[in-house]
């Protein structure tokens, strides 16, 4: 959500922020029974105004999403 950087250390180069933000397909997804757009990892809500941003749901409920524009992430575990 910040670009690659957390705390001032750079962990990935904007190259590769770039890439994970570019191409995506959009397909229906089974479990949450709505069209989500996938990408290198991750996915993405297609539906403007509707959970900005990206991220990745898991097994049983698990969560993690980021909005670069806000610069917020969150992640949900139990």
């Amino acid at each position: 959500a910040n670009g690659g950087r957390i705390d001032g250390m750079q962990y990935l180069s904007s190259e590769t922020t770039a890439a994970l933000a570019g191409r995506r397909s959009l397909r229906l997804d089974h479990s949450m029974v709505m069209p989500l757009s996938f990408h290198l990892g991750y996915h993405g809500l297609p539906i403007p105004g509707l959970l900005p941003g990206f991220g990745h749901v898991g097994l049983g409920g698990s969560l993690g999403w980021a909005d670069p524009e806000t610069g917020l992430a969150f992640g949900f575990v139990h």
